[in-house]
């Protein structure tokens, strides 16, 4: 299943993508589930979950940065995923607009159980929501 929630910043493309590190990550999470950064670096982000009745880990690999005139993107590609997650891609665009840019999170992600991916979806659709006034707040 794949969605896109995009969000007007002020930045550009170019200095945009330069403000994605491990503080704009953690100000990103949702207050549910609780989330420990346990690594970020230029390949791979590592994430704790609690949602307190069982502990998982989330890892993704992160694909190098492509940044032009135009656009600034990179894309996140999940490794290890919670359940019941198979596989998750998101790519973080960012798209000259004006003087600011259009952040585009796009999100393709299966659960191998196409009943299941549209019962999820209403829960990622809204994680991936909830970052929109926090990305207007810090990306300007």
């Amino acid at each position: 299943m794949k969605f896109v929630v995009s969000t007007p910043i002020a930045l550009d493309p170019k200095r945009a993508v330069e403000k994605f590190d491990a503080a704009l990550f953690t100000a990103l999470a949702p207050p549910f589930p609780k989330i420990r950064l346990v690594r970020f670096d230029e390949n791979t982000v590592e994430i704790a979950m609690n949602f307190f009745v069982f502990k998982t880990v989330w890892e993704s690999r992160v694909y190098p940065t492509h940044v032009d005139d135009q656009q600034a993107y990179f894309v996140d590609e999940g490794v290890r995923l919670p359940p019941p997650l198979k596989f998750w891609r998101h790519t973080h665009r960012l798209v000259a607009r004006g003087q600011g840019s259009v952040l585009r999170d796009e999100i393709e992600f299966s659960t191998g159980r196409g009943v299941l991916d549209v019962l999820i979806y209403p829960f990622l659709w809204a994680m991936m929501a909830y970052r929109k006034p926090i990305y207007r707040k810090l990306l300007r």
